[in-house]
């Protein structure tokens, strides 16, 4: 297993900060966020070796490209890759990364939120699950919740995804 250099520091970080730690309870606490990181570090190693989840995605893409939407100065775009899900759970310090599978295999679908005028900059993230694509969660910077903005604009696309399962349900009948 290759660790990047990030990955390194980031286990080195964790471990002075067991060592450095004198109470248990602290000392637990960093024997948690240790495992915790280096458990996370390798579900996305596996991820990201695992090229055949990005073929999966690839097949889905045509499918999926009706859940892509503007609005509000915001856009939303299917992760299209697991490279792009890893760097932006490293980004935005969240788990993403580790939702490569489900996302692949249809399971769920994996929104990036971006600002309009930056499209390549993860922002938020947010996660669709069941036949009418349910929004279950939407998470920022280290998991933090939604701005008022950001809200809004999920709103607006939540009314988007209802007009699509219309759509979906008129083509059906």
């Amino acid at each position: 297993m290759v660790l990047t250099e990030g990955q390194k520091q980031a286990i080195k970080k964790l471990d002075k900060e067991m060592e450095a730690a004198k109470d248990p309870c602290s000392k637990y606490i960093a024997e948690q966020l240790l495992q915790q990181a280096h458990q996370n570090i390798i579900a996305q190693l596996k991820i990201k070796a695992d090229e055949e989840l990005d073929k999966q995605m690839a097949k889905l893409k045509e499918e999926r490209k009706r859940y892509n939407f503007a609005a509000g100065g915001f856009i939303a775009k299917v992760a299209e890759n697991s490279t792009e899900l890893i760097v932006e759970g490293k980004v935005l310090h969240h788990c993403v990364g580790t939702y490569a599978d489900k996302h692949a295999k249809g399971k769920c679908t994996i929104i990036l939120i971006r600002r309009l005028e930056e499209p390549e900059v993860p922002f938020y993230t947010m996660e669709l699950v069941g036949p009418e694509k349910r929004i279950i969660q939407v998470r920022g910077n280290h998991n933090c919740g939604m701005t008022q903005e950001v809200e809004a604009f999920v709103e607006s696309y939540k009314k988007y995804l209802a007009e699509l399962g219309k759509k979906k349900g008129a083509k059906a009948a």
